[in-house]
């Protein structure tokens, strides 16, 4: 869509342009219009943004460096009481819970339970990678 930035497209020349590229050379002409008016459009709602962030977030936390830099977060800063609360702080937003004392430190079992499945998640993935890695050692077959 920088295309359309730099100077004017009719939208068939510009869906031509994409359908030029291999990866989209199956794109259907109704998904196309749909990502142009979604473009359009823009999001509208702070429904659309946060469901942009949240697909974001779980795509980024597929990375081990990124569920790793989110339970050292929480963990070293008591007063972090969720994973969300940087990606609030740097849109400018504030967490605010029920019941909670803004500023006030979580005890280091609070903490741990906020990332609780975050911590779950990287040693499940360490040890699906190891018993991957061993299985596949295993079977290779070594001679002297």
């Amino acid at each position: 869509m920088a295309a359309a930035a730099g100077e004017e497209w009719s939208e068939d020349a510009l869906f031509d342009l994409v359908r030029a590229a291999y990866p989209y050379r199956n794109l259907e002409r109704r998904e196309f219009d749909s990502v142009v008016q979604m473009l359009a459009d823009g999001f509208t709602t702070a429904g659309d943004i946060l469901g942009v962030l949240d697909t974001r977030q779980t795509f980024a936390r597929l990375s081990p460096s990124v569920l790793f830099n989110e339970i050292v977060a929480v963990v070293l800063d008591p007063s972090v009481r969720s994973t969300q609360q940087p990606l609030l702080a740097s849109m400018g937003l504030t967490l605010l819970e029920r019941g909670a004392i803004p500023g006030a430190p979580l005890p280091l079992l609070q903490s741990v339970l906020v990332v609780w499945a975050q911590i779950v998640s990287l040693v499940a993935a360490t040890i699906l990678l190891f018993v991957a890695g061993y299985v596949v050692f295993q079977r290779q077959e070594v001679r002297a």
